[in-house]
Order: structure tokens, then C-alpha cells, then sequence
């Protein structure tokens, strides 16, 4: 009987209208150091034909305290105009077609699990959401959005740059969700129009070798989630709760997931780089 009167009051209750996509304002998570926010400030959008370098003068002095005991770190000093931008494309070239290469394009991201409540008059019954099989993919559309932006000190350079995922893309290959006997499966996809890379790195000299050293990679900006959901039929009310839960999740999972690969994919990378070709000790 109360079944019956469940189905009775859902049916009266009426359902809303299929939805297909929900906007997403841009969340923003501000870095910490105060080499960030200079960065933050002055980022814009790359073109081609924008290009920034930076003067480094012979002797140059400093303003840290980074010093090695019985280490030979003479001053960082380069000469002339370098192209930084130059520098960090050629670099992102060869990354791109190595994230490719070791299968990191495209990465799993943790499962969903929620409960909810639907109220129907005076009953409220409970049911129950997962998401299986999720991935992230495209991490090799990794480009640079702004300038690159460096401070030179007396043993070290600092350099700070903005980056973006051109085309990133996320989804689940199965749904299910259930409230008492009525049950539906389907799949889930989506798409983030706009997102933010934020890269700290340091260039030094010690014995003799020329070390680039990643000190923070962030993903301090998504936005423009696209979400679409297959299989809800009856169950289409369903779809503003998920598009919430997809987005909590990629605030609190998803997000750290496409931080540590690409952090493990860059570092990788510069333990193999030689940069005393472009910046020479003298």
C-alpha cells in the first residue's frame, strides 16, 4: 500500500523538464606566495605574436638567502636578453608528445558515491547515486596562456608562468542511481571551457650544473563545466543533484588527480633537461 501511494504522489508530483547543461561560475583559489599574485595580476592571454623576455645583467644582486655549504654556487648571471617564452614553448612541445607517448593523456579519477532524499507529499523516501569508470583526458593540450614572468637573484632565478588545458574533458562510463524500486543507469560526460595553470619554478647553479626545480604546479581556476546525462527518462530531476556532485568531486578529487600527474609528468621531464643551454654560467 505504501508503494502504491508513492507512485500515486510522484506521478501528481510531476517531473521537471530534461535538462542538458548547467553554467558554471569561475571558482578561483588563490595561491599563497607573493610571486603568485604578481603573476595573477599581470596574466593575459598568449598570442603568437607575443613574446616576453627578460634582462638578466652580469653581477646581478639578490634578495634570498639560498646559499649550499661546500657547494660551488657561483652568481646566476646570463647576459644579454633571454626569451623565456621561447624557452618554456620548446619545452611544452616535447612534453605534450611524451604525456602522449607514456599514456598520461587520459587518467582515471575516483568513483562517486551520495545518497539522497526525494519528498513526494508527505513521504520522503531515500535513494542512492555511484559513478563508476571515470576518466579525465586531453592533459596533453597543455599550453601556455601568459607571459612568463622571472626574478633574478644572486644564485637563483625565479620563474613563474600561466598555462591552460585546451580541450579538457571528463566523464563516467557508468551511472547508476535508485530510489526504492525505480532505477536507472546511464552515462555521464562533460567538458571545462575554462581552467588555469599556475607554475612556480627555480633555476640554479651548484656544482657545476645548471637545475630547474618545480616548486608548485596549481590548477587555480575551472570553469564552464558542460555536463550531459544519459539514461535519467523519469528520473530527470535527478540531473541538478549530479551536475553538484560531479562538481564537488572535481573540486576535491579530480582536481588534485590532474595536479599530481602533470607535477610527475614535468618533473620527469626536467630531470632530463639541460638548461645551462640557456642559461650559461659565466
Amino acid at each position: 500500500m505504501a508503494e502504491r501511494l508513492f507512485w500515486f504522489l510522484l506521478l501528481l508530483s510531476g517531473f521537471q523538464a530534461p535538462l542538458k547543461a548547467v553554467s558554471l561560475q569561475i571558482v578561483a583559489v588563490p595561491s599563497k606566495s607573493e610571486l603568485t599574485q604578481e603573476f595573477i595580476h599581470s596574466e593575459r592571454l598568449h598570442t603568437d605574436n607575443v613574446s616576453a623576455a627578460v634582462a638578466l645583467p652580469d653581477g646581478s644582486k639578490g634578495y634570498g638567502n639560498n646559499t649550499c655549504d661546500g657547494c660551488d654556487t657561483p652568481n646566476l648571471q646570463v647576459s644579454g636578453t633571454v626569451n623565456l617564452n621561447k624557452i618554456v614553448d620548446e619545452m611544452l612541445d616535447i612534453l605534450r608528445v611524451e604525456i602522449i607517448q607514456r599514456g598520461r593523456d587520459r587518467i582515471t579519477i575516483p568513483d562517486v558515491h551520495e545518497t539522497f532524499k526525494k519528498k513526494v507529499g508527505p513521504v520522503t523516501v531515500k535513494g542512492e547515486f555511484d559513478c563508476e569508470n571515470g576518466w579525465v583526458k586531453n592533459l596533453s593540450t597543455v599550453h601556455r596562456t601568459a607571459d612568463v614572468v622571472a626574478s633574478s637573484y644572486d644564485r637563483w632565478i625565479s620563474v613563474s608562468c600561466g598555462f591552460g588545458l585546451g580541450d579538457l574533458e571528463l566523464g563516467y562510463d557508468n551511472y547508476a542511481a535508485r530510489i526504492m524500486r525505480l532505477g536507472t543507469r546511464g552515462k555521464i560526460s562533460g567538458t571545462v571551457a575554462k581552467n588555469s595553470i599556475l607554475l612556480n619554478a627555480t633555476v640554479t647553479w651548484a656544482n657545476h650544473t645548471c637545475n630547474i626545480t618545480l616548486d608548485e604546479l596549481s590548477l587555480n581556476q575551472f570553469g564552464g563545466l558542460d555536463l550531459s546525462v544519459t539514461g535519467l527518462g523519469l528520473m530527470n530531476w535527478l540531473f541538478s543533484k549530479i551536475f553538484t556532485w560531479v562538481l564537488q568531486h572535481f573540486k576535491s578529487e579530480v582536481k588534485d588527480q590532474i595536479e599530481y600527474t602533470l607535477t610527475e609528468e614535468i618533473e620527469k621531464y626536467l630531470s632530463n633537461f639541460n638548461c645551462s643551454n640557456y642559461f650559461p654560467k659565466l
